[in-house]
């Protein structure tokens, strides 16, 4: 007889199959963008690595590109959300903004939620999880 959590062990490692099949895929960032094999994510570090970085315009340019994309983005995200703290924030940026922008393209948290907010989303995961 075949229990569940036998079915589950099928990968030949003794981990559950869901691990296993988690393991093929990379995700860049922790909101999900920038999901890519495994295997593709190996051989583009590799290529990145072997090659001479510093002479490297379109690997730069691509960062250069895709980090400004994301800062404009969270500016304009805690300017939207937040006028009266951020509303200054596209003219002028200061210093503690600048950590907390880049704390939040960082850590994919968008600050935009106050404290009545975050209760309620809370209680809304727990009611998920239970």
């Amino acid at each position: 007889m075949i229990t569940s959590s036998t079915a589950l062990r099928k990968s030949g490692n003794n981990n559950p199959l869901g691990f296993v099949q988690g393991r093929n895929k990379v995700k860049l960032r922790g909101n999900g963008e920038g999901t890519m094999a495994t295997s593709s994510f190996i051989s583009d570090v590799n290529s990145i690595r072997n090659s001479d970085v510093a002479n490297n315009k379109l690997l730069i340019s691509t960062v250069k590109n895709r980090t400004t994309l994301q800062v404009e983005r969270r500016v304009k995200l805690l300017a939207d959300a937040s006028p009266e703290a951020y509303g200054s924030i596209l003219q002028s940026v200061t210093p503690m903004q600048a950590i907390l922008i880049a704390y939040s393209i960082a850590a994919d948290d968008p600050l935009t939620y106050n404290q009545t907010g975050l209760e309620q989303r809370m209680q809304t995961v727990r009611q998920g999880i239970s």
